[in-house]
């Protein structure tokens, strides 16, 4: 029997319901809530790591050799204040490198039984002069790029309740950058040493940094992150003393969603183990009359791949290779802290948000083919296409090994999604004319730093030409 006291509840939820606002749904995932803006906020030792990435003996002799004394002080900084203090090195082996990674030594004439960093070498200790860990100190070793793909990174950071990470050591345009805009999509504020870090090339160097800085991180000298830690009361005190470096562990056979190692363009893309990623044409960032066009900048270049992406969507359906969609989309419920804290520290309003859900901005850009039955569109809410997406999940349900990845910006949201496929272990395709940046220069750099590390960069012909001839 209803009650009249069982109608008023009803009506009362209901009212609750209704009146609630966007700001009452569940936060954006990330290690913490709450949103950081001012350097004392964001680099406060009780939440604070510092990343010590590669500095090992193949790669910091060259580029590492200037930046240790750098580093030095940032570690006895980080002791004295209590800060975190995390080791992070890359060890390769034929048991644990994906066959994705593998093919990537055979196109750059390298052999498999000779690598870089191999386990079990001295090329994997430490470079000298480089304060060791401590006993105390955590030291985690990675097989790939990345330092949270495949280990206990992340695990360990949230564990202590870790929201920001500085992150030093070599090389910036690749290990360095790779793990800075995984931490990034993870949730986590990430502040760069701009004289903690470095790379073979000067020039890359810049340009990686220049790229970061605009999107993912805070870049700063070292002595001002020490002289912020140092205001600090209730300093922690841990001698600095060199210990002999750590064994390293044995490690698991990688298992990833690939086997077998291709190479060769034609075995890359095959039809039957290929997606198609059609990623961010929007119209907020490619359309003539979006956002990114009213700020005054020429996106004539990224209008510019609309009839070669079509092309590729147009050869993929005749050729039975996946096609996939991917948007962005920003909100105050979705956007993470960190997120939203890079919007605050640029001027930017988080209620005037590009491509925002529920906007025309938000729409596929006029003129781009769009879904048709069968294809899937995934939302995303941060640069990376698989970060709190159900990308991999549809990957890995369809057998696929290849990834043939188009879009906008080259530098950041294709960089983003091909810098963690990789990780992911998947094959790499970006088609040199189906990707395009508003930034001319960043745009040469991602594209030239996918050709040496990552990925496969031939023009759209050569691909459609391999799925034509399966």
């Amino acid at each position: 029997m209803i009650t009249v006291k069982y109608i008023i509840c009803c009506v009362l939820v209901m009212s609750l319901l209704m009146s609630s606002t966007a700001y009452a749904a569940e936060p954006a995932p990330g290690p913490n809530n709450g949103l950081l803006t001012k350097s004392g906020e964001i680099l406060d030792p009780k939440h604070t790591a510092l990343l010590i990435v590669d500095m090992q003996n193949d790669f910091a002799h060259q580029p590492g050799a200037e930046i240790v004394p750098n580093i030095n002080r940032l570690i006895t900084s980080a002791r004295l204040n209590g800060v975190l203090v995390v080791y992070v090195g890359l060890v390769h082996s034929l048991t644990t490198d994906s066959p994705s990674y593998m093919a990537r030594y055979a196109k750059r004439g390298l052999d498999p039984k000779n690598l870089l960093v191999q386990e079990g070498t001295v090329k994997t200790d430490w470079v000298p002069g480089l304060l060791r860990p401590l006993p105390t100190e955590q030291v985690v070793y990675k097989y790939g790029y990345d330092a949270f793909q495949d280990t206990k990174l992340g695990a360990f950071l949230r564990n202590r309740g870790i929201r920001s990470l500085v992150i030093t050591g070599a090389n910036t345009n690749l290990c360095v950058e790779s793990t800075a805009f995984r931490a990034f999509a993870e949730g986590y504020y990430v502040t760069l040493p701009e004289d903690g870090v470095a790379s073979y090339d000067r020039a890359v160097h810049r340009i990686a940094l220049e790229n970061m800085s605009k999107y993912v991180a805070d870049t700063t000298p070292s002595q001002q992150i020490i002289e912020l830690w140092n205001m600090i009361p209730n300093k922690i005190y841990q001698e600095n003393v060199f210990y002999p470096t750590r064994t390293v562990p044995p490690i698991p056979a990688r298992i990833g969603p690939v086997g077998g190692i291709l190479v060769d363009l034609d075995k890359v893309v095959k039809p039957e183990h290929t997606a198609l990623l059609v990623v961010d044409m929007q119209d907020d960032f490619v359309g003539v009359e979006g956002r990114t066009a009213a700020s005054g900048t020429n996106v004539q270049p990224v209008q510019q791949t609309i009839p070669v992406i079509n092309s590729l969507i147009r050869s993929a359906r005749e050729n039975g290779v996946d096609v996939i969609y991917v948007k962005l989309e920003h909100s105050v419920v979705t956007d993470s802290p960190n997120y939203m804290a890079r919007y605050s520290r640029r001027g930017l309003s988080p209620g005037n948000l590009l491509v925002k859900s529920g906007t025309p901005g938000a729409d596929f850009v006029e003129g781009l083919l769009k879904p048709i039955d069968g294809e899937r569109t995934v939302i995303k809410y941060g640069y990376d296409a698989f970060t709190n997406t159900d990308l991999q999940a549809l990957l890995k349900n369809r057998g696929i090994k290849s990834l043939v990845v188009t879009g906008v910006n080259t530098n950041l949201c294709v960089q983003a999604t091909v810098l963690r496929a990789f990780a992911e272990g998947y094959y790499t395709v970006v088609p040199k004319d189906a990707v395009a940046s508003t930034d001319a220069e960043l745009h040469a750099y991602a594209l030239n730093n996918f050709d040496r590390f990552f990925s496969l960069i031939p023009p759209a012909a050569d691909v459609m030409k391999a799925w034509s001839t399966k």
